[in-house]
């Protein structure tokens, strides 16, 4: 089930890709553990210094779902 707040975890891994030019370098790698609902991501959006309340980014989100497939189809994103 989707949470309205997801936790930032990472790892570290090297790079084993011997054809690669960072052959051998460490990066790291978010770690997922859950998903953020569509109502999680509003809020956490207008926590970020927004004008705008968590319910209006719900709105604009909500509508550019319905959108999105048309989008994809124009070549737009």
């Amino acid at each position: 089930m989707a949470q309205t707040t997801v936790p930032m975890l990472y790892d570290i891994y090297q790079n084993g890709n011997e054809d690669s030019t960072a052959f051998g370098k460490w990066y790291p790698r978010a770690v997922v553990l859950s998903t953020l609902n569509l109502r999680g991501l509003a809020n956490h959006i207008a926590d970020h210094g927004s004008v705008y309340t968590p319910d209006v980014v719900y709105g604009v989100l909500q509508k550019f779902t319905t959108c999105k497939p048309q989008l994809h189809y124009a070549r737009l994103i």
